[in-house]
């Protein structure tokens, strides 16, 4: 079934909109019964992609008295940022929620940030304008009117078959209320937010101008087509960009095709918590608190230890325990060495500012090997190689690099169990400790790569990479919470659980200043580094950023100055 005007109607979202049960204090919070108990939306979706779910969980809710039609909005967002505070700035250009409300032949265009400023348009079809009567109002006079086709179309070439509409820049809705409520610190990336609530009042003698003979409040069984979304920027990994999240997909990136706005229907029925388990609606939220719904993941990551400071300019060190039990290295962590080893605080990128998800990491150590514990939070996970080789690093993965004189190990493992690994040794280590001159490193035999130069801080030169080297009795284990590769779900997690054989690092551990052995004792000290890359794929652009427990690795993670100091100590974990 298509619109008038050849848009597809197939999946449009139909909610049904109940009245309040009492008064609504426009606050920004929801903490209202009224909210507490309304039927929320499902989970936004990808505005281009239709059935592909919003990164971040954003969900929104209607209500209505005599007086005024209401939205409430539920946003995930794990770093709050708005900058703009003038009024009818270009709200969109940042990150914000959206409701537009549709009438035959106008729409009227809502956007809020989380700092509480506004931008408004009323819109009119240039082919009705006349004949609807539009110039009769003041309000609605063409002089110094913006003549547009859609905002969508700048970037898309999409132009709506209807034709060019007016925009009103500077119209506004009389009697419009408004707030925000922010659970977190706005513009602090160093921190972790919870996201930000939006409460909007529209009164309905504001809408009489969309309304088309429709009674004014609604009445039993009427029907408006509003549209409900979120423009999100993700600025990870060197690049930025901005998808878009609807209640309604519209299949383009274009929120201004109201053939496509979802369809709310209007009940004199109030919405009490007996009715509201009965419709299958979303359990209610902490107020002023976005949801955490079933199909989301849940930080349960356990106590974040603070160790070291990424401003100190020196690494951190992490005082690694023994053992407390056998690990089985199956991915799963549940031994209680696991449960009881103290967390590293929460990935960071090499500003200091925290990873899009969240990522932790824990190790411990016995006789045999030196053992390694992600967890990691992860809504999309991608990964598709699932035998190893160098191409596991195109995928999301984890990384460990272990560094010793003249050489280094790294190991990255992919979120299907897939690994890839290299080691390097610095060519004028190579020509003088005799310590590599093993058949295992045979240039002549291996042909190695020869890396150096690549990077600003890459101040030794020149490295031999040998691709095909492996280190004995090497386990890895991994667990995954979710289909990677699959759109059409929220994902919660993975997490990994290596165990490194001390005897596999040898290379690494011999000649070290300290006195270190193959086999391990209290007081070595071990130079690590931890890091995730994660691929993002958003808005048809496909990259990978980069994530570590010492920020300073980013500089080069191959610089083992900048790797966490790892100290082993002999009481249990």
């Amino acid at each position: 079934m298509a619109s008038d005007w050849g848009y597809s109607e197939e999946g449009l979202k139909h909610y049904t909109a109940c009245r309040t049960i009492g008064p609504i204090v426009v606050d920004g919070r929801l903490d209202e019964a009224s909210w507490q108990h309304a039927i929320r939306s499902p989970r936004f979706e990808d505005l281009e992609e239709p059935g592909r779910p919003a990164l971040f969980d954003t969900r929104a809710a209607v209500l209505w008295d005599d007086d005024y039609l209401y939205v409430g909005f539920w946003v995930e967002d794990p770093d709050v940022r708005a900058t703009y505070t003038e009024r009818d700035s270009m709200i969109c250009e940042e990150n914000d929620v959206e409701v537009f409300i549709a009438g035959k032949d106008s729409y009227y265009e809502f956007e809020l940030n989380p700092l509480g400023t506004i931008m408004e348009r009323f819109y009119v079809w240039q082919n009705a304008y006349v004949e609807a009567g539009f110039g009769a109002h003041p309000e609605f006079d063409l002089q110094g009117t913006d003549l547009v086709d859609t905002l969508g179309g700048i970037k898309t070439g999409h132009a709506h078959p209807r034709g060019r509409r007016w925009a009103f820049r500077q119209w506004d809705l009389p009697g419009l209320k408004w707030a925000v409520h922010v659970d977190g610190t706005i513009n602090d990336p160093t921190d972790r937010d919870r996201g930000w609530t939006a409460e909007i009042a529209f009164p309905w003698q504001g809408l009489k101008h969309l309304a088309d003979g429709r009674s004014l409040p609604a009445r039993e069984g009427d029907t408006w087509r509003m549209d409900f979304s979120r423009f999100q920027w993700i600025d990870e990994g060197g690049f930025r960009t901005c998808p878009g999240w609807a209640w309604n997909s519209h299949g383009i990136y274009d929120s201004h095709i109201p053939d496509r706005f979802s369809v709310i229907h209007f009940s004199e029925k109030t919405m009490g918590e007996s009715e509201r388990r009965a419709t299958g609606g979303e359990p209610k939220a902490t107020s002023g608190t976005p949801p955490a719904p079933s199909d989301e993941p849940v930080n349960r990551m356990g106590q974040v230890g603070v160790i070291g400071s990424a401003q100190s300019g020196r690494p951190f060190r992490y005082r690694c325990k023994r053992t407390r039990d056998d690990l089985v290295v199956d991915g799963d962590l549940a031994e209680e060495t696991w449960a009881l080893a103290e967390r590293s605080p929460l990935f960071s990128d090499h500003t200091g500012a925290r990873a899009l998800f969240d990522t932790t990491a824990a190790m411990a150590w016995d006789d045999r090997s030196l053992y390694i514990g992600f967890w990691l939070e992860d809504r999309d996970i991608q990964a598709t190689q699932e035998e190893s080789a160098h191409e596991v690093r195109e995928d999301s993965h984890v990384g460990v690099l272990v560094t010793g004189p003249g050489a280094y190990y790294d190991l990255a493992v992919n979120p299907l169990g897939a690994t890839s690994e290299m080691c390097y040794i610095w060519k004028e280590a190579y020509r003088d400790d005799d310590r590599f001159h093993l058949p295992e490193f045979d240039l002549a035999v291996h042909q190695p790569e020869v890396l150096g130069g690549h990077t600003r801080t890459d101040i030794r030169a020149m490295r031999w990479a040998f691709p095909d080297w492996r280190m004995p009795g090497l386990r890895t284990g991994v667990k995954v919470d979710g289909e990677p590769g699959r759109r059409d779900r929220v994902d919660r997690g993975w997490t990994v659980e290596l165990a490194l054989p001390w005897v596999g690092l040898k290379w690494l551990a011999d000649g070290l200043a300290d006195g270190q052995a193959t086999a391990p004792a209290p007081g070595d000290v071990w130079r690590i580094g931890l890091l995730r890359r994660q691929v993002i794929d958003q808005r048809s652009h496909r990259w990978q950023a980069t994530w570590t427990w010492q920020p300073l690795v980013l500089v080069d993670g191959r610089m083992p100055e900048t790797h966490l100091e790892l100290e082993l100590v002999s009481s249990g974990a």
